[in-house]
């Protein structure tokens, strides 16, 4: 195991274990508590269960009492001690604080690094994809029919697609009878009705018929491309990265790219679930109550 895991590069990241789920084979452990003084290091941590493990002893406490999370630390001597998770600061004071801010971002680092080299290795692979989403037949055949509606009446298009893409409800007006209206009717309006003459009274009533279903046919050609083409720049971004080597990349550049990726993913995933509903815009009841 290194005694110091500063200045490494991210390859020799990759390859160290940051958190130890063996510590038997620890050279160069001791027992003894490390030097309050001298800068510490962790190059490691330790989790272990309560119920099937064995605990691990403490340098730090006074009877050597063992904890089941805890910390490896080093300092210039090389040498290495274990730490409980609670004891590093009772130890150091404020000097831990740093030492785990300094573990946490290594952990982090490898975490990224780890993950764009695994999307790099794949990068050909859904590059592919995304080309035969771009030219599917299926998607094709749904932008014609958008335009075979849009070119029938534009403005009843763009209202229904701002209603379904709205989660907007519908209504229709329903003519019905007016009987408070009749019954408010006086003499002189009785007097004036025709012989035979009913004298029926009518309104119009606001009825909710539900939402437009399906409203992903409404989705656009526009904004499904736009979506492939960020997965696209983000994928030829972290290849790019791969190929020119992070070890110059801040943990700020890392953790975008795979933001990023994970954003544009997640944004392409959604237009495809919203698209594999489009086909109940066409079902019967729905159509009817789009005619009404």
């Amino acid at each position: 195991m290194a005694t110091t895991l500063r200045n490494l590069t991210d390859d020799q990241l990759l390859s160290t274990s940051l958190v130890i789920k063996d510590l038997t084979h620890l050279a160069g452990a001791v027992e003894y508590p490390p030097d309050p003084e001298l800068r510490p290091e962790i190059i490691g941590e330790y989790h272990f269960d309560t119920k099937t493990e064995s605990a691990v002893r403490c340098c730090h406490c006074s009877r050597h009492q063992k904890h089941w999370n805890g910390f490896v630390v080093t300092n210039e001597t090389g040498k290495l001690h274990l730490l409980g998770s609670n004891c590093g600061t009772k130890h150091y004071g404020f000097a831990f604080s740093q030492a785990k801010r300094e573990h946490s971002a290594m952990v982090s680092r490898q975490k990224y690094v780890r993950r764009i080299r695994e999307i790099a290795g794949k990068a050909d692979e859904v590059m592919q994809a995304l080309a035969g989403y771009s030219s599917d037949q299926t998607v094709a055949a749904l932008w014609a029919k958008q335009a075979e509606l849009r070119k029938a009446s534009d403005t009843a298009y763009t209202a229904l697609e701002s209603m379904a893409l709205g989660g907007q409800s519908l209504f229709v007006n329903d003519r019905v009878r007016d009987f408070e209206r009749e019954a408010r009717r006086n003499d002189s309006e009785e007097s004036a009705l025709r012989p035979g003459e009913k004298g029926e009274l009518f309104k119009l009533e606001r009825r909710l018929i539900g939402q437009v279903q399906g409203a992903g046919f409404f989705r656009r050609r526009t904004e499904f491309q736009r979506s492939i083409d960020e997965c696209k720049r983000v994928l030829t971004a972290i290849v790019e990265a791969e190929r020119e080597g992070t070890d110059n990349f801040t943990p700020q550049q890392l953790v975008r790219l795979s933001t990023d990726l994970n954003n544009a993913g997640r944004e392409l995933l959604q237009l495809f679930e919203a698209l594999s509903g489009a086909s109940s815009f066409f079902q019967q009841d729905n159509v009817t109550r789009v005619a009404q």
